[in-house]
């Protein structure tokens, strides 16, 4: 669904939203919503805003406005992430916040298993679709640009969501996507190696994560959840040491 000014919106809509849960009888007629005399029924408590996204715009009002801001761009890295850490200094300083008070975190896809080229193979499909969507800039020119033609035709022969159980990926996938890209797009591995993908994440300056799990491919998801999900309590027990 296309909306009219999305920034706006989301703007507004955020006002609005955070009265009703301070127990404000909130009453706006902006350029995007109109809210009247309306209240929370039942408990209310201050509750913190997140703001995920990968567009410049939005990271800057996560910056005027947000408890959390999510960094959604699937590729972390250095310099991604210091243009977002500048987009949200950018919106901060609009509103004289001090960036440091937000919490940022960024959107990770987690796949752990003790089979740690099980996991990492299990994401190719998935690297493969934000490659192309997002276009780092090394990317589109590999091999001279023949590299994400590659992909695209790739994915096109594929069919399914990319952690569908029963999809079918290309299996050209597996030659074009080798471990290196798994580990730009992805935390993926054994428990220990996740855990230290994630400290090298960390580093770069975030105060927390927001963890999207994968399943391994396994006979049935509910076998590569389960493996994710046990895995995972590891990387997070071996990441609080």
């Amino acid at each position: 669904m296309a909306y009219p000014r999305p920034v706006q919106a989301l703007r507004e809509a955020i006002g609005a939203i955070r009265g009703l849960l301070n127990g404000e009888e909130v009453t706006f007629q902006g350029e995007t919503i109109t809210v009247q005399s309306a209240r929370m029924v039942g408990p209310t408590a201050s509750v913190p805003i997140s703001i995920g996204s990968r567009s410049p715009q939005v990271m800057r009002l996560a910056g005027e406005l947000a408890d959390i801001a999510l960094v959604g761009g699937r590729l972390i890295d250095e310099h991604t992430t210091q243009q977002y850490f500048s987009w949200l200094a950018e919106g901060a300083q609009r509103t004289g916040r001090d960036v440091a008070a937000i919490d940022v975190a960024p959107r990770l896809t987690l796949c752990v298993s003790r089979d740690g080229n099980l996991a990492r193979s299990s994401l190719k499909r998935y690297v493969a679709h934000y490659a192309q969507l997002i276009r780092p800039a090394d990317l589109v020119e590999r091999d001279g640009g023949t590299w994400m033609a590659a992909i695209e035709a790739s994915l096109s022969r594929s069919t399914g969501w990319y952690f569908d159980h029963d999809r079918y990926d290309d299996p050209e996938l597996d030659l074009l996507i080798d471990d290196d890209l798994v580990r730009r797009f992805a935390i993926a591995g054994t428990p220990d190696e996740c855990a230290e993908l994630a400290r090298e994440v960390l580093a770069l300056g975030f105060t927390s994560a927001s963890m999207n799990l994968a399943a391994p491919r396994r006979d049935s998801m509910y076998l590569g959840l389960k493996e994710t999900l046990e895995n995972s309590a590891e990387v997070l027990s071996i990441l609080r040491r």
